[in-house]
């Protein structure tokens, strides 16, 4: 059984999703070129990329 949810305008998700499905229309609909794209944005900045390994809150209790 699907459970149903209230979507609420919201403009910076539009955008964002909108923004999303550009990209997505200019790699051609491929994932390989998707792929691609993100690895030599990340290869031209890679001062924007984080180490998950350094950014895990440790639990304390």
């Amino acid at each position: 059984m699907a459970v149903e949810t209230k979507q609420y305008p919201d403009a910076l998700i539009d955008e964002v999703r909108e923004r999303r499905r550009q990209i997505w229309e200019e790699c051609g609909r491929d994932f390989n070129k998707l792929l691609e794209r993100i690895q030599r944005l990340q290869a031209q900045h890679p001062e924007k990329l984080v180490d998950p390994r350094k950014s895990r809150k440790t639990k304390t209790k």
